[in-house]
């Protein structure tokens, strides 16, 4: 997911279940582990806006400032509603978190946040908003580490206790402070949880959800592997002989760590949060090469991800073409007009991908009769049976670590 501040992009987060495209789009065939859940919407009070930039009215980038503090939220925000929902059996609908209170999002209390029940939405206070607002600055301003990470601590310890609260959590043996009902919607004291109050009691709480946790909550199933694999597939020409060609999206994903003793922060909080990616094509190669110069292409036929930091996770597409030269016994290959499919600030699509210092790649082949190679690049023949062209197609992988992506592509000959 890519967000914006005054039409600028400023900031990025992979959440693979909202950015791929919904299967059967497209022309392409997109596994999930799960059915994609919304995105939590984002809402910030304009009275608190207003505060925080007259408390740093002599900083003329407090706004860009804010936005950034916003989108630090934000994406703390992403990982701690994963720890819940890659365990959901069920599409949970709109979520909202509330960054200041404003109208019928209020909390009646003085904590740090609540959840609320009627509007499905996690408002985090003022009071407590401020109060991280002036110490993340002050960190910035110092290049303070400790404080840094003890913010992110708070923060991530609040947001996914909150996020407990939204997804139903109910423990007949728990505590009921707080609870609108009758039913425990707290952790019991002295066990530990992110949705317990062990820190208020000078105790431990965990950062992470556990299997007890996720029991408590309606229609969830704990699971185990700390992995989630997506694949999106495009099937080859039935006159070639490829059967599919695509892109594996393996998303680790964990938490470990407890607070300090009495804090909310001060623990060993550690967020593994890694995307890896692989290319194949599936087919039977003819392992006969062209009897004469060729040149191959085609539209959207190169489907891959972009590893790299800026736009980590994102499924591409880009036309590929080749050109064969039967005296050299060489091929290059072309991929341009690149797009990458994400969510901005709607539903997501495909967006233009290709930058100044970015896109447009070409590469050079040496060829064989089984196929051609180069660095990162690797191509086979395969045939045409409608016209019997032994290399009627050309398919191959990509793996481009200087300019951090991975894909696959298939091309017929022109």
């Amino acid at each position: 997911m890519r967000i914006e501040h005054n039409g600028v992009e400023i900031d990025w987060y992979a959440n693979l279940n909202v950015d791929l495209p919904e299967d059967g789009s497209d022309g392409l065939h997109v596994l999930r582990p799960q059915r994609p859940p919304v995105v939590p919407r984002v809402g910030f009070s304009e009275a608190l806006r207003d505060y925080l930039k007259f408390s740093d009215y002599s900083n003329p980038s407090v706004d860009f400032d804010i936005d950034l503090f916003v989108l630090k939220i934000w994406k703390l925000a992403n990982q701690a509603y994963y720890q819940w929902t890659r365990h959901l059996d069920y599409m949970p609908g709109e979520l909202t978190l509330q960054i200041g209170q404003v109208g019928d999002l209020t909390c009646h209390n003085r904590g740090y946040a609540c959840y609320s029940p009627i509007s499905n939405a996690i408002i985090l206070n003022d009071a407590w908003i401020k109060r991280n607002y002036d110490a993340w600055i002050y960190a910035l301003d110092y290049d303070n580490q400790e404080l840094w990470e003890s913010i992110n601590e708070e923060l991530f310890f609040v947001l996914s206790h909150e996020a407990g609260h939204q997804f139903g959590y109910s423990n007949p043996d728990g505590m009921g402070d707080g609870c609108s009902g009758d039913h425990g919607c707290h952790a019991a004291y002295g066990d530990g949880s992110v949705i317990g109050y062990d820190f208020n009691r000078g105790g431990r709480s965990r950062y992470y959800v556990t299997p007890e946790d996720i029991s408590h909550v309606p229609n969830a199933t704990w699971k185990e592997d700390d992995t989630d694999v997506y694949a999106v597939v495009k099937t080859g020409d039935l006159s070639s002989g490829i059967k599919d060609y695509g892109i594996w999206i393996q998303h680790r994903f964990s938490v470990t760590g407890e607070t300090a003793p009495g804090s909310l922060s001060g623990g060993d909080l550690d967020v593994i949060d890694v995307i890896g990616a692989n290319s194949w094509l599936q087919g039977t190669p003819s392992n006969t090469s062209p009897t004469g110069n060729a040149t191959y292409s085609g539209t959207d036929n190169f489907l891959g991800v972009d590893m790299g930091q800026d736009y980590l996770g994102a499924l591409l597409r880009a036309d590929a073409s080749l050109r064969y030269s039967f005296t050299s016994d060489t091929m290059s290959l072309r991929l341009d007009n690149f797009e990458a499919h994400y969510a901005r600030t709607g539903p997501a699509t495909w967006h233009d991908h290709s930058f100044s210092d970015w896109g447009d790649f070409r590469y050079d082949l040496r060829c064989t009769s089984s196929g051609c190679s180069g660095d990162g690049v690797q191509t086979q023949w395969y045939p045409d049976t409608t016209i019997n062209d032994p290399s009627g197609w050309v398919g191959g992988v990509v793996d481009d670590q200087d300019n951090s992506y991975v894909g696959s592509f298939v091309a017929e000959k022109d």
